[in-house]
């Protein structure tokens, strides 16, 4: 109907694929005025989440804008730790140049990956990524992980591992990585790329999660 220049109205067909919408709406501006909206997505919530959203967006804009905006200041703020985490922020006369070594740095660490506390290690997450690879040895070798503290560095980490003697424990240690905010390489304009930044828990909690291969981390 768009492109025949027929009105538009809202779809309600769901068919499991990935879609696009339009926006459309009228408004006229006097001289000097300022008019500002937001398009958000929201995805991949769960239905108390939506139930939660819906009763959000019965609120007035007024209560909803200033939730938003915080939002993006926070996401703003993490994504320029990250960056600085990998040395990507620098100061210069040429404004080009400093916004272009940012965004070098972004998109490498996009696909290796950044060290959320240097090279320490929390003992949940790793039982978390053991759960994943490898139930036998987490249920058989459960009092080691018992007794790990429950952050330790990572070279304490492969000592302990190697101090037990079992080869599958040491592999799945040696395996494990700290890493977050890494997606899978490919590039991103090609349909058939698809991969995940996961950054967060269900709970809100932060996610140590990569996608990226061996060299791109190594690259790194």
């Amino acid at each position: 109907a768009f492109r025949r220049g027929h009105e538009v109205s809202t779809e309600l067909d769901i068919r499991g694929k990935q879609g696009a919408y339009f926006v459309l709406g009228a408004l006229e501006l006097a001289p000097d005025q300022t008019r500002r909206w937001h398009i958000v997505a929201d995805v991949k919530q769960d239905s108390a989440a939506v139930e939660g959203l819906r009763q959000l967006l019965s609120l007035e804009a007024t209560a909803v804008e200033p939730q938003i905006e915080a939002d993006i200041a926070r996401g703003s703020e993490a994504l320029i730790r990250f960056v600085a985490a990998a040395d990507g922020l620098q100061f210069t006369n040429q404004e080009t140049t400093t916004a272009h070594h940012f965004a070098n740095v972004l998109f490498n660490i996009m696909r290796g990956g950044i060290f959320v506390d240097n090279y320490r290690v929390g003992r949940d997450d790793l039982l978390d990524f053991v759960r994943v690879r490898n139930r036998v040895v987490l249920s058989s070798h459960a009092a080691w992980f018992a007794q790990l503290p429950e952050q330790l560095s990572i070279q304490d980490l492969y000592e302990l591992a190697g101090e037990s003697g079992v080869p599958d424990l040491i592999r799945l240690c040696y395996e494990y990585l700290p890493l977050t905010f890494s997606r899978r390489h490919g590039d991103p304009s090609r349909p058939w790329n698809r991969f995940n930044i996961n950054v967060s828990k269900p709970d809100g909690s932060a996610r140590l999660d990569y996608q990226g291969n061996w060299r791109d981390i190594f690259q790194n």
